[in-house]
């Protein structure tokens, strides 16, 4: 039962690391992104965009700016942002699209519970 549980642990910390680093690759497209338009916004990733901002987790901070007329949503460089160090059990969620650059969301698990 405990060999069990020490195996369901590793798997769960594996799929973990691989979707911290999935994560972590999520990068802006480099150019304007065709998107439909909906009441004179454009919609990106299932969101209604006019103006929204995209913090990565590397500190880079990208503006989404739609132009409903061409039907594209351009992405302008920002800034580079003086993130923290995330912490142990703990990443930065990026690739979302928020209100102000340089404030995504910190996601940590909680390690206490578990005993090696």
């Amino acid at each position: 039962m405990l060999i069990r549980r020490r195996c369901v642990r590793a798997v769960l910390l594996l799929v973990f690391g691989a979707v911290v680093t999935l994560a972590g690759a999520i990068t802006p497209p480099s150019g304007p992104v065709k998107v439909s338009v909906r009441n004179g916004r454009c919609i990106y990733r299932g969101r209604s965009v006019w103006e929204a901002y995209i913090t990565l987790a590397d500190g880079k901070c990208v503006q989404a700016r739609c132009k409903p007329r061409e039907r594209l949503l351009h992405f302008i460089p920002m800034k580079e942002c003086m993130l923290p160090p995330a912490g142990r059990g703990c990443f930065y969620e990026d690739g979302l699209l928020e209100s102000q650059c340089c404030k995504p969301n910190l996601i940590c698990y909680n390690y206490a519970s578990s005993k090696y």
